[in-house]
């Protein structure tokens, strides 16, 4: 199901290697905004406040997968490695 989907994808990015402490100081500075927006009684505040949160965690996403697959990338598979160990 969708909600299935993106929870896996939420995982996968918490569990990517992005600076947690920045992640978490945005993240709450983020839920601050939208709440304040909401107790002002300011949905188009609030809206805004969350679709911007929402952009930033996404950005960060990006950024993490895209540095996970560049290390990814030079670190040789499995199967490369015990070729190598073959023609030694």
């Amino acid at each position: 199901t969708m909600l299935k989907q993106l929870r896996a994808r939420v995982t996968l990015i918490r569990g990517l290697d992005i600076e947690r402490g920045e992640r978490m100081r945005e993240s709450v500075e983020g839920a601050r905004r939208i709440l304040a927006a909401i107790r002002a009684r300011a949905p188009d505040r609030a809206r805004r406040e969350a679709e911007e949160h929402i952009r930033r965690a996404a950005g960060l996403a990006i950024e993490a997968m895209h540095q996970s697959s560049s290390a990814a990338e030079t670190v040789p598979s499995r199967r490369a490695r015990r070729s190598q160990g073959r023609k030694e």
